[in-house]
């Protein structure tokens, strides 16, 4: 049996509009250890938990030829563009 799951929050279109945009704040480990302790740290593990409990059962319908082919797949899923 799956594991209940806190609701998630909900925030009103109407919230979003009054705020400024988001800038970047993590550029360090430091910045990176605050933000663990901050509510969207806890709504970004609650999403990764139910998108994780909304595959359980299903499977892609990929078989690989080899195991070069599952690595070429993987390298080019983590590539990241750069800026120029």
């Amino acid at each position: 049996m799956a594991h209940r799951l806190p609701p998630s929050r909900e925030i009103p279109l109407s919230d979003l509009l009054s705020k400024a945009p988001p800038i970047p704040k993590i550029k360090t480990e430091e910045d990176v250890e605050i933000w663990k302790t901050t509510r969207s740290y806890s709504d970004l593990g609650l999403f990764l938990q139910r998108l994780n409990q909304a595959v359980v059962g299903h499977y892609l319908p990929f078989t690989p030829q080899s195991p070069s082919q599952v690595n070429d797949l993987v390298s080019t899923t983590l590539k990241v563009p750069t800026n120029p």
